[in-house]
């Protein structure tokens, strides 16, 4: 989740999904997603190998397995 995210209430955010900085999120978020803007809007499916390369990137996140 991107720096000054809005998430309004009762939103869902998927796992491994992207919120860009800056978005408003208005609508649920698909799991593997990138969405950003205002208001935020699905923009694209994450591949395996980039969500791979993100939880490596995050520490804590890599070694969470079944989570």
């Amino acid at each position: 989740i991107g720096l000054s995210c809005v998430i309004l209430p009762s939103v869902r955010v998927g796992r491994d999904a992207m919120i860009g900085a800056g978005s408003v999120v208005t609508r649920d978020v698909p799991a593997g997603h990138l969405v950003y803007g205002r208001p935020a809007r699905v923009v694209r499916r994450l591949s395996a190998a980039e969500i791979e390369r993100y939880r490596r990137a995050i520490p804590g996140l890599a070694t969470e397995e079944g989570a």
